[in-house]
């Protein structure tokens, strides 16, 4: 359970940091695809206040292709949120399961 833990971290750090690497990517390439330019810690704050369902709304994707990242980044966010509670669903059953055998043995 602990290396599932790890690996849900793993990925959200990647899927964090891969995700505000394509907003910056994109906002360098064409200015104009998102409400401001985009440093590198903005395209971080975007991605973050995104995955986290705030969406402060300082930065805005502008254009189709910048709203269809943003999209994706929504939907795989959602996924990721949908595994990690899996992992915590199972290391709580897991544990659940280990006391009623250690009671039993008692």
């Amino acid at each position: 359970m602990l290396r599932a833990v790890e690996a849900i971290g793993f990925v959200a750090t990647v899927f964090i940091v891969a995700t505000a690497s394509i907003h910056y990517s994109l906002a360098a390439a064409t200015p104009s695809s998102y409400s401001e330019e985009l440093s590198r810690l903005d395209a971080l704050y975007f991605t973050v206040t995104t995955l986290a369902t705030v969406g402060y709304g300082d930065v805005t994707p502008t254009s189709e292709v910048t709203r269809s990242v943003t999209m994706l980044q929504m939907v795989l966010g959602i996924a990721l949120l949908g595994a990690g509670i899996r992992v915590l669903l199972g290391m709580a059953r897991t544990v659940a399961e280990d006391r009623r055998t250690s009671a039993e043995r008692a």
